[in-house]
């Protein structure tokens, strides 16, 4: 299963249907979260295949997450082919595999509960052996304290879409700047700002607002990331309105792309 914010896992639901079986929706305080189970069946190439992009996906996401669930290899057999390509993997984005006994009553360690390596969950984990079924379950206690959220800050903005705009044109054109400008470039400069201030606080005046955040952000989220995002966004929004190869071979471009840069900027802020 997948723990994940709602509008990230829908995501995940609808691009990887041959690896998520059902999802279902909660809470937990003032956080949605979303469950997603998994189960992984395929031949070792798409084995491989799928889980390259699919963890790609949940290693670059904002959030903390866990995955779990029947990955179907033998993971205590590290001489095994599958089992040490797919160590490299979970490596390559990041992520720790903490189950560490046996899953299955044929003493192989099948179900895996999976972290990012700079995750705060600390999973702690224990196994009982009365099943109902072949597989062991698996028993998870997160630490899941509250993590202190920075100060509360002032902003403020304006609403520019509430101008009247014949109503600013004719109080701009009785303005000093237009009936009588300055003849030196210095002061017509400075009327220049005067006026197109007083019109702004006259039209649309600056409103402060108290802001207190929900939620802690991550410092490696930067400003560029954030950007870059929306750019990711508006490639995924034209691919899903058009349905075109080309519009999806732009949006999996700059995905890719995107969570290579988030890769990249959480080794250099918490490396390894």
């Amino acid at each position: 299963m997948f723990a994940f914010s709602s509008r990230y896992a829908k995501t995940l639901t609808s691009n990887f249907r041959k690896v998520v079986r059902q999802h279902t929706e909660g809470m937990i305080g003032h956080i949605i979260w979303i469950l997603l189970e998994i189960y992984f069946s395929f031949h070792f190439s798409v084995f491989l295949d799928e889980n390259n992009f699919f963890l790609s996906f949940a290693a670059t996401t904002p959030h903390e997450f866990i995955i779990t669930g029947d990955f179907n290899i033998h993971l205590d057999n590290l001489s095994d082919h599958t089992t040490s390509q797919f160590l490299s993997l979970l490596s390559s984005f990041n992520l720790t595999q903490h189950v560490n006994f046996p899953t299955h009553n044929q003493n192989h360690i099948l179900d895996l509960v999976i972290t990012s390596s700079d995750s705060f969950l600390a999973p702690s984990l224990s196994v009982t052996h009365y099943s109902l079924s072949d597989h062991f379950p698996i028993f998870t206690k997160l630490s899941v304290d509250r993590t202190p959220l920075p100060p509360p800050t002032f902003h403020s903005f304006r609403r520019y879409h509430s101008i009247d705009i014949d109503s600013f044109l004719a109080d701009l054109q009785c303005s000093r700047l237009i009936t009588n400008p300055p003849k030196s470039f210095g002061s017509l400069l400075i009327a220049y700002n005067t006026t197109v201030s007083s019109l702004l606080d006259k039209h649309a005046p600056a409103i402060t607002r108290f802001s207190s955040r929900k939620s802690k952000s991550n410092h490696w989220f930067t400003s560029t990331l954030r950007a870059f995002k929306s750019t990711v966004r508006h490639a995924e929004n034209i691919w899903k309105h058009t349905d075109f190869t080309l519009d999806w071979s732009a949006f999996k471009s700059l995905r890719n792309r995107y969570h290579n840069l988030i890769l990249a900027s959480k080794n250099n802020i918490m490396p390894t």
